[in-house]
């Protein structure tokens, strides 16, 4: 006989013969079925028992399994490794993030080079030689590097450009 006369296999609350999963560890004697004490938890009346009015009364099986939490002391082994595993992954994105900048520079070096030949094309020529001569599309990236490399070049307009960018530790 449980609390109040009733059969161990009947739940004190909705009075039926079910499983009972959830024991009272103050009353011993208390078990309730899994949907009552769901339907406590959904009314918000889970936290006291429903017999004896105790708080925490819900006595854990010893088949579940309860992970304590603290902080995981790691072995200096373990955390070596780990470490050693981040650092590869930051160097892995650091060389992915430079190698993705090197190729947008490029890009836009290609597209400047191609502007500035263009440019110069379009200056030069007239409306009838683009519209005979196709070549100069492809005339126009020449061009562009050609006025690159001047403007780089020690000579010429190059000097100052030379003294900022080429400085030569002496």
């Amino acid at each position: 006989m449980g609390c109040f006369g009733k059969t161990q296999d009947e739940c004190p609350i909705c009075l039926q013969q079910k499983k009972l999963e959830i024991q009272c560890k103050i009353c011993t004697n208390t078990k309730i079925c899994k949907k009552c004490n769901l339907d406590l938890c959904e009314k918000g009346l889970c936290g006291k028992c429903p017999v004896c009015r105790q708080p925490n009364w819900k006595k854990h099986k010893s088949s579940q399994i309860i992970i304590p939490i603290s902080k995981i002391n790691l072995l200096p082994k373990e955390n070596k490794v780990i470490t050693d595993i981040i650092l590869t992954n930051k160097n892995n994105c650091t060389k992915c993030k430079y190698m993705l900048l090197n190729l947008a520079a490029c890009i836009s070096l290609s597209l400047l080079i191609y502007s500035i030949g263009m440019f110069t094309l379009l200056i030069f020529t007239t409306k009838e030689d683009w519209d005979s001569y196709s070549a100069l599309y492809w005339l126009s990236p020449i061009i562009g590097l050609i006025w690159l490399l001047l403007i780089w070049s020690p000579c010429c307009c190059g000097k100052h450009l030379n003294k900022i960018f080429c400085k030569k530790n002496r």
